[in-house]
């Protein structure tokens, strides 16, 4: 992402299934109204599969390590999440190509390269 004013957000396939999956209907309609309709959305592949494969050998949950893969896949600036115990196993990865952080650092972040 640039330092523009803007941020895309990107969704997957995991995360379609995720919301899908949800049991309060408010929500379900909360998060779809606020991801709309992305300009990118990333489909489940092989090497995503297989990349979020060597995440859970690293101790991430599965469902987790496919979302991190499809982020990197989409070429995406950051990882948000707030769960702190994914946060710290996704940090503690190298080389990973994607900036993991938390909702307050990425706010912070944003408002630093708008300033």
């Amino acid at each position: 992402m640039s330092k523009a004013n803007e941020l895309e957000l990107v969704s997957s396939e995991v995360l379609r299934f995720e919301i899908d999956n949800l049991n309060n209907e408010q929500k379900k309609e909360f998060i779809n109204a606020f991801l709309g309709t992305p300009k990118t959305y990333i489909m489940l592949d092989d090497a995503i599969e297989s990349r979020a494969a060597t995440f859970v050998s690293e101790g991430i949950k599965s469902l987790d390590a496919l979302h991190l893969a499809c982020a990197i896949a989409a070429k995406a600036d950051y990882f948000c999440t707030s769960d702190d115990k994914f946060f710290r196993k996704a940090r503690a990865i190298m080389n990973l190509g994607i900036n993991v952080t938390t909702p307050p650092q990425l706010l912070e972040e944003l408002s630093y390269d708008n300033r």
